[in-house]
């Protein structure tokens, strides 16, 4: 018994390295007759193929096309025939070993208590000698039954790993996390048609898989899932794309046709230089809060600090003003600190997709959440920060809210700005390096507030883009959007503290064409 656990007599066939060489052929031969003839059952001898014949010398691609043969031999039991195999070597004592050459297609030698096994062989013309051993997998327990047949191809599950980025400074303690509502499934190709007929093939491969699809909700929202994941992580993202945001299999269908039938490709532009804005407007946010809250883990670490930094000043719960169960969710000392939170909670949430903002813009208590994003203060200095201005700014309303502001500031010691700040109210710039003077620009929302003028500020810095922070609804539909235009995305973030797994999906479509002269 090898270090494989196998006997030599276990191995069913080996793909030999075979190049049809006088010398070269009869000494391998020899060489596995030698090692895995041992033992073995004179009428069970130990079959011999090369796919060379088949498909010519790879040169270094010899030896993988090899594996490819014998995997795909596996998996369809069936050993093709040996091309070309007319007269054997006359330097082989072939009536002597315990080896026969599938000369003809064969069915792949059944055990009762094991599966398949096969040796591959690749030689190097340096002299380099490479043989593996390879068994097919057998049959997993939790595979899905696919309309009668076998489960399909499946990898092991893994946990995604939630990435907190620098904003969290102790661990985070998760709680249960509920299924994400929406996915996303990115779809490309390097040409447009080929994009149209890949969306065909997942039709296809969805119509296949059925009986799994229907065996339960749980049962549908993993196997798609696990097919939004492999696309993400297991397949290259080319020029030509399609977001596709699917709640279920039917509007999943509905947008992978709506892909495939579209005869003029739509015009993407580029997302270029992004902004993102912080508008500090509650009345978007209070009614999906605790959706978010319960299916995103970075949003909820992100919350639940601040709720930390938040309780230990106050006796209340800003989780419970973001969800509009407390009694004070409007006072300016309880609704400043959530609105800020929740910001910087959304934020942490597009970092971990891997959208980062090269300027923020701020407006009302949205610059304090900006400032933060700029890196001028800390995620519990900025919770303490917005409830001490809303307490000051609740108490003297009429009063002028950049004095109450240099108020709170007199206890912390704010950094340099890391991204160029705007402020959406005056359109007043300040750049990365710069010292913040938070009473010169932050200002309170005003009737006579203008975004256009902070656009103008944006063009001035060469901003292309903006993602509005305060808006907690459509973030995955955002996404696909910004996959389509070409962003390099972190998809890990799209499933952070999921179990998932690769599956088996549909392959390339390519766009073969033919280069034949014609006379």
């Amino acid at each position: 018994m090898s270090q494989t656990g196998f006997a030599p007599s276990d191995v069913d066939y080996i793909e030999v390295h075979g190049t049809g060489s006088e010398l070269g052929d009869p000494i391998e031969v020899r060489a596995a007759a030698a090692v895995y003839g041992r033992n073995r059952e004179s009428d069970k001898p130990l079959l011999l193929g090369t796919v060379k014949t088949n498909i010519g010398h790879l040169e270094a691609a010899a030896g993988v096309a090899g594996l490819i043969k014998v995997l795909l031999s596996m998996r369809h039991e069936i050993i093709p025939k040996q091309l070309h195999f007319k007269n054997p070597s006359p330097h082989v004592e072939w009536d002597k070993l315990p080896v026969k050459v599938t000369s003809e297609q064969t069915v792949w030698p059944q055990r009762s208590n094991r599966s398949p096994v096969a040796g591959v062989s690749a030689f190097g013309i340096s002299g380099t000698n490479a043989h593996v051993i390879v068994e097919r997998a057998r049959a997993r327990d939790d595979q899905p039954v696919v309309d009668g047949q076998e489960g399909f191809v499946a990898g092991s599950s893994q946990r995604i790993p939630v990435v907190l980025g620098d904003l969290i400074q102790d661990e985070a303690q998760m709680e249960t996390l509920a299924s994400r509502r929406t996915r996303f499934l990115p779809l490309s190709g390097k040409s447009y048609d080929a994009l149209k007929e890949l969306a065909g093939r997942y039709l296809d491969w969805l119509d296949g898989r059925q009986q799994a699809l229907l065996s339960g909700e749980d049962a549908e929202s993993t196997l798609l899932a696990d097919m939004a994941w492999t696309a993400c992580v297991g397949r290259s993202h080319f020029e030509h794309r399609a977001g596709i945001t699917f709640n279920d299999c039917a509007s999943l269908k509905e947008g992978l046709l709506s892909v495939a039938r579209q005869e003029v490709e739509p015009e993407r532009k580029p997302i270029g230089k992004l902004a993102f804005t912080f508008n500090g407007d509650y009345k978007q946010w209070i009614e999906n809060v605790d959706e978010l809250y319960n299916s995103e883990p970075v949003l909820q670490a992100v919350l639940n600090q601040c709720d930390q930094a938040f309780r230990d000043k106050y006796d209340d719960s800003l989780l419970e003003i973001l969800n509009g169960d407390s009694k004070n969710w409007e006072k300016s000392a309880w609704t400043l600190p959530a609105v800020y939170s929740l910001e910087c909670a959304i934020t942490a949430l597009w970092n971990s997709l891997g959208i980062h903002p090269s300027v923020v813009v701020g407006y009302g208590v949205g610059k304090l959440a900006a400032a933060q994003a700029a890196g001028v203060f800390n995620l519990e200095e900025g919770v303490r920060l917005a409830a001490s201005y809303g307490e000051r700014a609740g108490k003297n309303e009429n009063e002028d809210r950049s004095e109450d502001l240099e108020a709170c500031l007199k206890e912390y010691s704010l950094s340099p700005l890391r991204l160029p700040f705007v402020n959406g109210t005056t359109a007043k710039m300040v750049d990365i390096g710069e010292n913040p003077d938070l009473t010169s620009w932050f200002t309170p929302n005003t009737k006579t507030e203008h975004v256009s003028r902070h656009e103008a500020a944006l063009t001035k810095l060469g901003v292309d883009s903006e993602i509005e922070i305060n808006s907690t609804t459509e973030i995955v539909e955002v996404v696909a959007r910004l996959y389509e235009a070409g962003c390099e995305l972190d998809f890990g973030g799209l499933f952070a503290g999921e179990v998932r797994r690769r599956i088996s999906l549909p392959n390339y479509p390519f766009q073969r064409q033919s280069y034949w002269f014609s006379h």
